[in-house]
């Protein structure tokens, strides 16, 4: 089992990659655990409390703390390294920010 997290802010966002995962769990017979969280406060404090996630869907811009600042803190703050994290983001300019 995946155990899978989408964090957007957009609820329609949310639902529609939702929706696009569990077409493709049914499709391919895996089963996944689907998490949604609207604010990065909320997923970190999850991430803090023991949750896992195997994938995250994380948008960059978020009401508070922003993607990024959601990434660094997964990735040094919990240094978890194992997490697979897709950054979404309807801007492009966004993309550079990711390499450092």
């Amino acid at each position: 089992m995946y155990n899978i997290g989408i964090c957007d802010d957009g609820k329609n966002t949310c639902a529609a990659i939702e929706e696009m995962i569990l077409q493709y769990a049914e499709k391919n017979k895996f089963r996944m655990d689907i998490q949604v969280w609207y604010a990065g406060e909320e997923l970190c404090q999850y991430l803090e409390q023991g949750g896992h996630l195997d994938i995250l869907f994380l948008d960059i811009e978020l009401i508070k703390l922003t993607g990024i600042e959601v990434g660094d803190f997964i990735r040094n703050g919990m240094e978890n390294r194992g997490m697979q994290i897709i950054y979404i983001s309807g801007h492009s300019a966004y993309a550079q920010k990711l390499w450092c």
